[in-house]
């Protein structure tokens, strides 16, 4: 298997496209992309997600930004494998953004869940076995 990356931050794996990657200076241009709306309209709505456990939150968009930011990164994945994402360099570690872009990633990967929750599950599969793998690695390699 050969795997390249192009200037445009695309992930090429045997001569096909498999994923392409936009990085965003903001959060809160990330969450306009993500929502496909502007800024003033993301403000004056309530948000809400799941947590590992399934539970589900509604919160504000200030707690939202607040909350990604404590994170360090946040991403999402289009409809045409486009990853999308931000990351604040200062806060995040290779254990946070490994997760984040093999959780991202398992969004690209068959089978596809109409179910949300079955969806979010599956790609979260993904994003445990490479901070697993990723931490066996680092033990084995001392770093």
């Amino acid at each position: 298997m050969k795997t390249t990356w192009t200037s445009e931050r695309k992930c090429i794996v045997d001569g096909k496209i498999n994923v392409s990657l936009t990085k965003y200076d903001t959060v809160e241009e990330l969450l306009c992309e993500m929502y496909q709306t502007s800024l003033e309209d993301l403000r004056n709505s309530e948000h809400g997600g799941f947590d590992k456990d399934g539970n589900e939150h509604s919160f504000s968009f200030n707690d939202l930004i607040d909350n990604i930011k404590k994170s360090g990164c946040y991403g999402f994945t289009g409809m045409n494998n486009d990853i999308h994402y931000w990351i604040d360099n200062t806060v995040v570690t290779y254990n946070d953004l490994i997760p984040l872009f093999a959780h991202e990633i398992g969004h690209t990967v068959e089978p596809f869940y109409r179910d949300t929750m079955k969806e979010e599950i599956k790609a979260e599969r993904y994003s445990d076995v490479a901070a697993m793998a990723y931490q066996i690695a680092s033990k084995e390699m001392c770093i």
